[in-house]
């Protein structure tokens, strides 16, 4: 998707519509970095952390840091 913007205008001004034309992919990363940059993040009372659940086929405890030596 990213530089279609340049094609969709020249099609554009060909048919006779002078309007500005945006590129999707940058503007996404642009409002993505700015609502970071406020702090801004989704509601942890409607989306709270999920609790821990097991995975089948994994031994988590054998993938954690072992305990500090007493």
């Amino acid at each position: 998707m990213t530089a279609c913007d340049r094609s969709i205008r020249a099609a554009l001004l060909k048919q006779g519509y002078d309007v500005p034309v945006i590129d999707t992919v940058p503007m996404t990363v642009l409002i993505a970095a700015a609502l970071v940059d406020l702090g801004l993040s989704q509601s942890k009372t409607t989306y709270p952390t999920p609790r821990e659940k097991p995975v089948a086929g994994f031994d988590l405890p054998s993938l954690r840091k072992p305990a500090a030596a007493e």
